[in-house]
């Protein structure tokens, strides 16, 4: 008579029985907290009318719990695991004319939030200021923004709507960043490390060739993190600063992807000339790796969203 009998016994039954006995016939009522954390506690009465057998709880039409049952009795459960966010329950009993269930009850039940994603800044890295954008983990109706200690924004969210917490200004060196979520019956913290961009110019394009990405920076503020490659071992990109000073659209097809900025070196007696550009790729397996002669190569798509935004005369800094 347990769980298993019991929903087999209401899936072959339920359907050419439901209606044989009015619902009126019996007074089976269910009772259940409207919220409850991680799991339910629910009560089921039987009236004396009401007929000895299995009684089953149901959590959105899936079996959950059952026991056996006598008239006139009071069951309880404790510690249903009924599911996550608004579960509708009914209680459900089987007597020899079919079956009756009890009116709906609906019970929110919450669990640990969950961890949200650092949206903005991404990839932990940021420049000096920087938007803070956030996407809630599940069960998180509210974030709490706290930076290098001070608490900054608490504001109402939705699972999975992303949400902006703050534009914030960093100091040097590595930021933490907390997020407490929190829901009614339970919070969780959690802390992500930012690290503050070093760069000479408000507006510029910082390509490491350490962790293999371009960073461009736009008014103080990071924009995107993009994965490039760069100099093979006898070819190496050189560490200086250039300007982008010509830009080009290219064969999609060509070595060069669809579009290249040229790049400028810096003299004593200003910028001249290099065979050095940023430019997209035939080879899209070759990011991240040192493979170029000396060139900076992006994927195409990327290359793409970032050359209507680089105006010509635009600071570049590559360093190792």
């Amino acid at each position: 008579m347990g769980v298993r009998r019991c929903a087999a016994t209401i899936a072959v039954i339920a359907l050419t029985t439901l209606f044989a006995v009015p619902a009126t016939a019996f007074a089976l009522t269910l009772q259940a907290p409207l919220s409850s954390f991680k799991s339910v506690d629910v009560t089921v009465t039987l009236e004396a009318s009401d007929p000895t057998g299995t009684v089953c709880v149901l959590a959105g039409g899936r079996v959950v719990a059952s026991r056996l049952a006598t008239p006139g009795s009071v069951v309880a459960f404790t510690g249903v695991e009924a599911g996550a966010g608004e579960i509708p329950l009914h209680a459900a009993v089987r007597h020899a004319g079919g079956i009756v269930y009890s009116a709906a009850s609906t019970v929110t039940v919450w669990g640990v939030p969950g961890k949200p994603t650092l949206v903005r800044p991404a990839g932990g890295y940021a420049a000096a200021k920087t938007a803070v954008e956030v996407k809630p983990g599940p069960q998180t109706t509210s974030l709490t923004l706290i930076v290098n200690g001070v608490s900054l924004r608490t504001v109402a969210v939705t699972d999975g709507r992303v949400v902006r917490m703050a534009q914030v200004s960093l100091p040097k060196g590595t930021s933490t960043f907390k997020l407490i979520a929190a829901n009614p019956l339970a919070t969780a913290e959690y802390t992500f490390a930012v690290k503050r961009l070093d760069y000479p110019w408000p507006t510029c394009i910082i390509v490491d060739k350490s962790d293999f990405r371009l960073y461009w920076i736009r008014d103080g503020e990071l924009v995107k993190a993009y994965p490039i490659a760069h100099g093979r071992v006898g070819a190496s990109t050189p560490e200086r600063n250039w300007r982008i000073l010509a830009k080009y659209h290219t064969d999609p097809s060509s070595v060069y992807g669809p579009r290249k900025m040229r790049l400028f070196a810096q003299t004593s007696r200003g910028f001249s000339y290099t065979a050095y550009a940023i430019h997209g790729t035939s080879q899209p397996w070759a990011i991240g790796t040192r493979v170029s002669a000396g060139c900076i190569r992006m994927y195409n798509r990327d290359v793409l969203e970032l050359f209507p935004q680089v105006p010509l005369g635009t600071m570049v800094q590559t360093r190792q």
